[in-house]
């Protein structure tokens, strides 16, 4: 997930996760994700962080933007996930 501060306030949080439909290939929904997280990042108001949510707390946040290598691991997590999820179990 993503989340967005302003002034150290939390203004909004985003799972890319919600835009990959389940009826496609893992790279397709891995490519949709990839493409609403970046869409999403381009509203360069605030600082934003990949973070993980747990007992309704924001865990190990990690910040992330486009300028760097933060949104390659973060893609690489989203893939991740994916993958996980859409495994067939044994």
């Amino acid at each position: 997930m993503l989340a967005r501060f302003i002034d150290d306030t939390l203004i909004e949080i985003f799972n890319p996760l919600e835009s990959a439909a389940c009826n496609v290939t893992i790279d397709e929904a891995h490519e949709a994700a990839v493409a609403a997280a970046r869409d999403w990042l381009e509203n360069d108001e605030g600082e934003v962080y990949q973070v993980l949510c747990s007992c309704l707390s924001l865990c190990d946040p990690e910040p992330c933007n486009l300028s760097d290598e933060s949104f390659d691991r973060f893609t690489q997590r989203i893939h991740s996930t994916i993958a996980a999820f859409r495994r067939v179990p044994a």
